[in-house]
């Protein structure tokens, strides 16, 4: 797909991302001064009682009200005005670091360390020279990488604390602050500044300002300021902290009666063996300077984030430089995405309140839609215009930044960063390594397709053009039926039964991606679920067996062991039914066969039309075949299949390998002759 890239700095002549409300909500607030003699914090920087109850804001009322925008304003500046003079000493950030120290363990051993550094990196002036760069914006993007860490690590270590009177916890920071449970926990007084910086759309909403990239560093001097925000949310955290320390219930008063979800540990994913391309001699300014997809106030954190990176080494500080790429590259893609799709509405590039954003979500669906891609109904499909930016791209980096970021198989890496689900001193340097590797191949890629006037471009060291994914959910399931096949031919070797395990994986091996137009619609998703399904289903069934083989083996090497006469009938019940006969259906080669013939014809099936044409016949088939005798059979079978081990019923599983055999001559018959 020929296209040129018009730069972005003519398409967007603005300095701000922000919308004109939003952008003129932010420049009222720093504008407010407090000069009240009115006691905000305590010496543990824990805000005072009666400063959080004299804060009232009207929810119900825009947040630009004159009313709001005083409140707000004089909230946040009066505390961040205690900070001022102890931030004059020379030991200002050690001082503040020990003054919170134990008011923050309440966020567990990790997530303490973090914020510390997030107190270190937002609060410390310090700069460095890099290009395109002055120190006011250095220590901007200094205070904004911290932001990143505060806002995340407040949202992980809530939901830990919901814990303690949850179940269920959701997934987002704004229904993490309305939860009843969380009022128990922490007061109502010091929930509403906790809405007011964190909410839903309708309020600040900084988290989402920063971790979706609509926050950069302008060129000329606003009055927009993030430190105040550093210091309200240091003052909430360690507040939350010392309220839990006192909380009536004695339970709580611990930390270590807080149950901490576990934090993702990237180095699972060194085995991935993710390929390392670039070319270390390249100028990484050079081209954010060339890049037509970076917006003039954009170099800055561009430029400070390869600084970082390749400073990573020098301090542990800059390990956190991973939270501001996927923020850069958001922004980027946003307006390839909407330039590429020719959707000229400018409210797209720019953070609206009470809207979503376009997000990598939209940026790599299918489709362009307001809706989620993935819930999308079949038929609807067919009426919505398709995401062009899947053409334009070379393949390669479709795979590669769905595998980083949208597959929740990979590493997942913008969600789970900016949910706070990550362990920073166990991120494989082959993961992180690569992300930034695609990232700055993408920008050269831009750069040469712009300088080549939208033609073809090809380029020797581009080796990522040519990337196949690894975590898209149809190589999930291939893997896993390679993993099973793999198990049932140990089995199998045991035995005499004919099953042609090594075939069937050659066969899976070979498999290659199918066309990215297709990969995210839900009729492909609607097979390889139930796929999926099924090799779940039947792994279980086959771990049941194993575990009672094992028993059994066991049992038999201790001859002089007395068993209760209830085990002894399960065991020659067992061997009177399990014979070589089960092992032969359940090593069936037409059974496994089927599945890898499907995973073989993915695209031809959907191309087909069969699972989600309105085609009276094809409809028909679909819904009283596919999904009655097919589909909602073999899951049922499998299902029972589970229950009968369990329950020591050997005697009922013959009939149900047979009917699943017979179900997979059909579906083979079907579907390819």
């Amino acid at each position: 797909m020929h296209q040129t890239i018009v730069p972005i700095d003519q398409y967007h002549q603005s300095d701000t991302f922000l919308s004109n409300n939003v952008g003129n909500l932010f420049e009222k607030l720093f504008k407010i001064q407090s000069n009240d003699n009115q006691e905000c914090l305590h010496p543990n920087l824990t805000i005072i009682d009666q400063y959080l109850d004299d804060f009232q804001v009207d929810f119900n009322q825009s947040f630009d009200s004159i009313d709001n925008v005083n409140r707000i304003g004089r909230f946040i500046r009066k505390i961040d005005s205690y900070f001022c003079p102890l931030l004059e000493h020379d030991d200002a950030i050690d001082e503040i670091q020990f003054s919170v120290r134990s008011n923050i363990e309440w966020c567990g051993p990790h997530w303490q360390t973090y914020i510390l550094d997030a107190i270190d990196i937002g609060l410390r002036n310090e700069i460095s020279a890099i290009p395109f760069t002055n120190p006011g914006q250095f220590i901007c993007m200094n205070q904004i990488l911290s932001l990143l860490l505060l806002t995340s690590g407040i949202e992980h270590c809530i939901g830990d604390v919901l814990r303690l009177k949850c179940r269920q916890i959701p997934p987002l920071m704004k229904d993490l602050i309305d939860m009843p449970e969380l009022n128990e926990l922490i007061g109502s007084d010091l929930i509403r500044p906790l809405k007011v910086l964190l909410g839903p759309p309708t309020t600040l909403n900084i988290r989402n300002i920063l971790w979706h990239g609509f926050i950069n560093c302008p060129v000329k001097q606003t009055s927009i300021e993030m430190r105040p925000f550093i210091t309200t949310l240091i003052a909430i955290i360690s507040t939350i902290g010392y309220r839990l320390s006192q909380h009536s219930e004695s339970s709580i008063h611990s930390t270590d009666w807080i149950p901490r979800s576990p934090l993702y540990d990237l180095s699972e994913f060194a085995n991935k063996h993710f390929p390392i391309v670039r070319d270390q001699s390249g100028d990484h300014y050079e081209q954010i300077f060339k890049c037509p997809l970076i917006h003039r106030t954009m170099r800055s954190a561009w430029a400070y984030m390869f600084h970082l990176q390749r400073q990573e080494k020098l301090h542990r500080r800059n390990q956190y430089w991973i939270c501001l790429l996927f923020p850069l590259l958001e922004s980027s893609m946003r307006y390839l995405y909407c330039h590429v799709n020719h959707l000229e509405d400018r409210r797209l590039l720019t953070a609206i309140a009470r809207q979503y954003y376009v997000t990598f979500r939209e940026i790599f669906g299918t489709l362009i839609t307001d809706l989620d891609y993935w819930k999308i109904d079949t038929i609807e499909e067919q009426t919505l215009p398709r995401n062009r930016l899947l053409q334009f791209l070379p393949i390669g980096f479709i795979h590669a930044f769905n595998d980083l970021i949208i597959h929740c198989h990979g590493p997942h890496l913008r969600d789970r960063l900016s949910h706070g689900q990550i362990r920073f001193d166990h991120v494989d340097s082959n993961v992180v390594r690569f992300s930034a590797d695609v990232t700055f191949e993408f920008i050269r890629w831009t750069t040469i397709h712009q300088m080549n006037d939208g033609q073809q471009c090809c380029s020797e060291k581009l080796s990522l053009l040519s990337y196949e994914t690894q975590f898209h959910k149809i190589y999930y399931v291939r893997n896993r039926l390679i993993t099973v096949i793999e198990r049932l031919m140990i089995w199998q070797n045991q035995s005499s039964t004919s099953f042609n395990g090594i075939d069937l994986i050659n066969r899976l091996r070979t498999i290659r991606p199918i066309d990215t137009g297709i990969l995210y619609l839900s009729k492909c998703f609607t097979i390889v679920n139930f796929l999926e399904n099924i090799v779940n289903l039947f792994e279980n069934f086959f771990n049941i067996l194993i575990q009672y083989l094992r028993q059994k083996q066991s049992l038999n090497q201790c001859q002089g062991r007395r068993l209760r006469s209830r085990q002894r009938e399960n065991f020659q019940n067992f061997s009177h039914h399990f014979n070589h006969k089960y092992l032969k259906l359940i090593c069936d080669n037409t059974w496994w066969s089927m599945m890898v013939m499907i995973m073989e014809n993915l695209d031809q099936i959907i191309e087909s039309g069969r699972f989600t044409n309105d085609d009276d016949d094809d409809s028909e088939w679909r819904q009283t075949v596919w999904e009655k005798r097919y589909q909602r059979k073999l899951q049922s079978n499998i299902q029972r299949l589970c229950k009968y081990s369990r329950e020591h019923q050997w005697h009922r599983i013959e009939e149900i390998l047979i009917s699943n055999q017979a179900i997979a001559i059909s579906i083979t018959h079907d579907l390819f002759q």
